[in-house]
């Protein structure tokens, strides 16, 4: 009786773990901040909900006005998820949950200078950072609906 109960919990956790690796593949993210445009040789931290979760020094976009470094959260179950940082195509995951119907802070610390933002899921689930100012030291997001292209 218990081989019966056993078989159908295994393969649904199965199941279960190869869509979020298959989320993941496609990156079909709960939510998604990139680092983009006009850093140059900059110390940069980025903070969710007072968890760091990218911590970079000499950061400079590249030709195209991007860094290529991301951050995607997946939430996999109820009090779980996982963040997953890209920076120059190495990766690290890490355990780490977000309550996407509550309050997110993001805060961003550039050269010292630090902004914070309240984010609005219903602007979007894609964030930009940008780091395009006057004074090189302050930054700003900016919310996408659909799949980020840069050109």
């Amino acid at each position: 009786m218990r081989t019966f109960l056993f078989l159908p919990l295994f393969f649904l956790f199965i199941l279960g773990c190869k869509s979020i690796e298959r989320r993941m593949a496609i990156h079909d993210s709960d939510l998604y901040i990139g680092i983009h445009d006009c850093f140059e040789n900059d110390t940069l931290k980025v903070l969710i909900n007072n968890q760091e979760i990218i911590n970079i020094t000499n950061l400079t976009s590249n030709s195209l006005g991007v860094t290529d470094i991301y951050t995607e959260y997946y939430s996999v179950g109820k009090n779980k998820g996982i963040i997953i940082k890209n920076s120059n195509k190495s990766e690290t995951r890490k355990e780490m949950y977000l309550d996407l119907k509550k309050e997110i802070m993001l805060k961003v610390i550039r050269n010292n200078n630090s902004d914070k933002f309240l984010i609005d899921l219903k602007k979007g689930r894609k964030i930009v950072v940008s780091g395009c100012s006057e004074d090189r030291k302050t930054t700003s997001i900016i919310y996408f609906k659909k799949k980020i292209i840069v050109e």
